[in-house]
C-alpha cells in the first residue's frame, strides 16, 4: 500500500482553453519544482477527444520544459497505452 500525502485530485474551472492549459502546465511545473515529484507523477485525465488535448497542451508543456505523452494515440493501430503494458517496455 502506498500512502500519498496532500491532495490527489483536483478540479478547475477556467473560462478559455488557453487559459486552462496555461494554469495545468504551470502548475505541474511548480509542483515538480517545489514538490521533488517527477512528471511521470502527473496525469491528466481527459473523457474525450485526447488527440485534441495533447494539441493544446503541448505548447504550454514545451514553455515550462515538460513533455507530454498521450497514451491513448495510435502508432501503426496499436494503442501506445497497450505497448506501455508490456513488460519489455518497463
Amino acid at each position: 500500500q502506498r500512502e500519498v500525502e496532500g491532495d490527489v485530485a483536483a478540479i478547475w474551472g477556467y473560462r478559455a482553453a488557453e487559459e486552462e492549459c496555461a494554469g495545468i502546465t504551470e502548475w505541474v511545473a511548480r509542483e515538480v519544482a517545489e514538490q521533488a515529484l517527477k512528471p511521470d507523477d502527473f496525469a491528466i485525465l481527459v473523457r474525450m477527444y485526447a488527440d485534441r488535448m495533447e494539441e493544446e497542451l503541448a505548447p504550454c508543456c514545451q514553455a515550462q520544459g515538460l513533455a507530454l505523452r498521450n497514451v491513448a494515440r495510435n502508432v501503426v493501430n496499436t494503442p501506445i497505452q497497450d505497448t506501455l503494458a508490456e513488460d519489455l517496455t518497463d
